[in-house]
This record gives C-alpha cells, sequence and structure tokens, in this order.
C-alpha cells in the first residue's frame, strides 16, 4: 500500500498539473436557485481553492436559451 503522503505531490496530465491528487465532488446544486449560482455559491468554492483542493468539480447547471425552455419553465 502506497502513504497516504502521496496525496499531496502535484500530478500532470496532458500540459495540465495539478498541486496535488485531491478532488472535491460537486456538493452546491442545491444552492442554485433557479440553475444560477449566486455569491455564497462562489464564496464556498474559494473558501475549498484556499483551502487546498487540487481540483474541483463544479455542479452541472442547464444550458439552455430561452426560446429551448419548456413553457412551463419559462
Amino acid at each position: 500500500m502506497r502513504s497516504p503522503q502521496a496525496l499531496f505531490t502535484p500530478f500532470s496530465l496532458k500540459g495540465v498539473t495539478l498541486p496535488n491528487r485531491i478532488v472535491m465532488a460537486p456538493m452546491t446544486r442545491s444552492k442554485s436557485p433557479g440553475g444560477v449560482p449566486g455569491p455564497d455559491v462562489a464564496a464556498y468554492y474559494r473558501r475549498r481553492a484556499e483551502g487546498g483542493i487540487g481540483l474541483i468539480v463544479r455542479s452541472v447547471l442547464p444550458m439552455m436559451r430561452d426560446d429551448d425552455a419548456k413553457p412551463t419553465e419559462r
């Protein structure tokens, strides 16, 4: 078994280098009313990035034009 210290070493793949191997899953989907993240969500991710997370995977938000929306979504 490898040492847990390996989590804190840099990782490179296809020209992208992460400062460590710690990855955070998306966790704020319910905190974006109407699918629009606000300043509180930005602050949440900023705190995690400043804390040393190597890669943060952001929640999926729907992307559509108004004319693509269903009548009940307008």
